[in-house]
């Protein structure tokens, strides 16, 4: 069931002129289908010898209901493999996944009331999940609402403590929100935790560098110590140099095909963007040498 979705992404990737909506309905059609096949030949191999009054088809009725369930699910998952998040949730009202990247979308297109709606759906069904709070946080943000953005970045931190995404995002946050002193004590306790052993042991993410790097920067712009501002703008510079040199190896690999290149940054979650803001980050702690 797994690796349904995963075809019709590859299928839709590929370039293959297939409709989303076909695409689905085929997939529903052929389970549907196999469905009815296994539990005809499971009634057909019944002995007709049996006694008819005291059989009993009631793992036959199980049996349909669950091969119904997993068609469902197989084909929401397909639907939210091919971008159509409404077709997946329509599939199966309980694809977080699917409610929480619709979510998404609609934050980026605008209408607030559907992207709560299908938030609060999403809490209802993953009421810990870190990343839920991080993308509400960036909702709320966007919106205009600090105080509500950096409440739910906070609820965050709290559920994945050693994710310095979510640190990151609530020390900028509070700093956008005209609280200074707890912005600082944020990137302050973020540079602390990313050198850690712990972290160390649980986040091998090269990625940790430039997070990191940018707090020590913030830290250095909100902090009244000459000296610890010098020391964070030292320590940033070679992180964000091990930075780059990531991505170079990484594009390197790719040979000089463009293409190959985004593909190749794009498998480690990155993009061209991440280069240049690196470069400007870097730029701005050597000029404060």
């Amino acid at each position: 069931m797994a690796r349904r979705p995963a075809l019709g992404a590859a299928g839709l990737a590929s370039g293959a002129a297939v409709a989303v909506a076909g695409l689905v309905d085929t997939a529903w059609a052929v389970t549907s289908v196999a469905g009815s096949l296994v539990v005809l030949g499971a009634a057909l191999a019944e002995p007709v010898s049996a006694p008819a009054p005291r059989r009993s088809h009631g793992w036959l009725v199980a049996g349909a209901l669950l091969l119904v369930v997993q068609g469902c699910v197989a084909v929401s998952e397909v639907a939210r493999a091919a971008g159509d998040y409404d077709r997946a949730v329509a599939w199966w009202s309980g694809n977080a996944a699917a409610l929480e990247q619709r979510a998404a979308a609609a934050v980026a297109r605008g209408p607030e009331r559907a992207a709560r709606a299908d938030y609060a759906r999403v809490e209802a069904l993953r009421p810990f999940s870190a990343r839920l709070r991080y993308r509400r946080a960036a909702a709320e943000e966007r919106w205009g609402r600090l105080d509500e953005a950096v409440a739910e970045s906070a609820r965050g931190v709290a559920l994945s403590p050693l994710n310095l995404q979510s640190r990151g995002q609530l020390a900028a946050l509070l700093e956008a929100a005209d609280r200074p002193v707890e912005a600082l004590t944020a990137y302050r306790e973020l540079d602390r935790l990313a050198t850690s052993p712990a972290l160390q042991i649980r986040a091998l993410d090269f990625q940790v560098d430039t997070i990191q790097a940018q707090a020590l920067l913030r830290l250095a712009a909100l902090t009244g110590d000459a000296a610890e501002a010098a020391d964070a703008r030292a320590r940033a510079v070679p992180l964000l140099e091990a930075y780059l040199a990531t991505i170079d190896e990484i594009e390197a690999s790719a040979g000089d095909d463009r293409e190959l290149r985004a593909e190749a940054l794009a498998a480690r979650g990155l993009t061209p963007e991440d280069r240049a803001r690196a470069e400007r980050l870097l730029a701005e702690a050597q000029a404060s040498d």
